[in-house]
């Protein structure tokens, strides 16, 4: 542990259907940092940016957030052998898996900032609550979401990502099982639940 650690101030446990990434976002948002990045530096984590967490060492980060290492293991897509991984405790394929693209919905994030591990998934496009699109890009520049951005919501052009007009519903007709992606987001959640 650096000598500079110091124990957060809030902390809580992680949701159910939180992906590690998002639990730790969400804690730096509610301790006043501006970046992940930042707080990744203060607990210690090696300066690289973890996608899947496989092969990290939680140990730092179970004494920063106060959680049971085992709490935080369940949330890391570790691999199953033939190019599978957990994810919520079930095993799927890894191409499925993207959690280097920060998706989000704007109006889950206004409620609560809470990052869901659905939508890690390739397929997930849209928020199931919400039946809106997720936004993984500026809407300006069209620079993919990055979950290190300093705050993490601008992009680096200065644009807000959670004003993105991209949060548009997503109609009735594209919700039918036969419809793509949507369909498909709509399915995973289904059977992931």
């Amino acid at each position: 542990m650096p000598p500079e650690f110091k124990r957060i101030t809030w902390t809580c446990p992680p949701k159910a259907d939180e992906s590690l990434r998002g639990y730790l976002l969400r804690l730096s948002i509610e301790n006043g940092y501006r970046s992940l990045s930042k707080f990744m530096e203060i607990s210690g984590s090696p300066k690289s940016r973890p996608s899947t967490f496989d092969s990290f060492d939680l140990a730092p980060l179970s004494d920063l957030t106060a959680q049971p290492k085992a709490d935080l293991e369940r949330l890391v897509y570790r691999p199953t052998g033939d190019s599978s991984r957990l994810f919520l405790g079930h095993t799927i394929p890894s191409f499925l898996i993207s959690p280097d693209r920060l998706k989000f919905c704007p109006s889950c994030i206004e409620e609560e900032p809470s990052f869901k591990a659905i939508w890690d998934l390739q397929l997930s496009v849209v928020c199931l609550e919400h039946r809106t699109y997720l936004i993984s890009e500026c809407e300006e520049c069209k620079r993919p979401a990055t979950w290190f951005g300093s705050p993490w919501y601008q992009c680096a052009c200065k644009h807000d990502l959670r004003c993105s007009p991209a949060q548009s519903e997503v109609g009735r007709q594209e919700w039918t099982p036969y419809r793509g992606g949507q369909a498909t987001s709509v399915c995973l959640s289904n059977c992931l639940s």
